[in-house]
């Protein structure tokens, strides 16, 4: 009778393990798996992130739009938009090219252009004094407002400015002199210092 006890609870005891050990396995296979979904969830997540910022960059990568005007010896003045970098070539294609009246000789095709820029192409007839006959400098002492728009950076209204002091003060006696000019700074005297002469 004893022996058949001791069998039972022995029986007992196996199934007991045998029932632990498989409410292990489920639980264990299920926080596996949870952990599973968690970690894919995660890549997920950081996959669309990666993307957002891919994209965010590639805006701010975006080029602006800049302005420029030109007028004078084209088959179709007007104002041009560009994105990025664009010389004064870019401008001229866009603008249907030179006329025959014009007079190309004189004008920097290479030029980078900057926004709000107003390039003038003179024709062959107009009288271009302005230009040093050795350097080919524009003689701010003698350029008109539409000769001196040619310059990088002077637009109309500096344009006018810079007539209106030489009237009121006389010739400049040096290149520097055009910094009292209002609305002409050091920068923009930067950009043109070494495309003007007052000789």
């Amino acid at each position: 009778m004893r022996i058949y006890k001791d069998i039972y609870l022995n029986e007992k005891v196996v199934w007991l393990v045998i029932l632990i050990s498989i409410t292990l396995n489920i639980y264990l296979f299920s926080e596996v798996r949870s952990y599973q979904v968690l970690v894919n969830n995660l890549k997920t997540i950081v996959l669309e992130l990666e993307e957002n910022m891919v994209g965010m960059e590639n805006d701010n990568e975006k080029p602006s739009l800049i302005y420029v005007q030109v007028e004078g010896e084209v088959a179709k003045p007007g104002v041009y938009s560009f994105s990025g970098d664009v010389r004064v070539l870019d401008l001229l294609n866009k603008a249907g090219g030179f006329t025959e009246s014009a007079k190309r000789a004189v004008v920097n095709q290479v030029r980078l252009l900057h926004d709000g820029e107003v390039i003038y192409i003179p024709s062959v007839d107009e009288e271009y004094d302005i230009y040093d006959s050795k350097s080919n400098l524009i003689n701010i002492n003698r350029a008109t407002i539409n000769e001196l728009m040619i310059l990088d950076g002077i637009g109309e209204a500096k344009a006018k400015e810079i007539i209106k002091y030489r009237d009121a003060n006389g010739v400049f006696r040096a290149k520097e002199d055009i910094l009292k000019v209002s609305g002409i700074g050091p920068a923009i005297y930067d950009r043109i210092e070494s495309s003007i002469t007052v000789h």
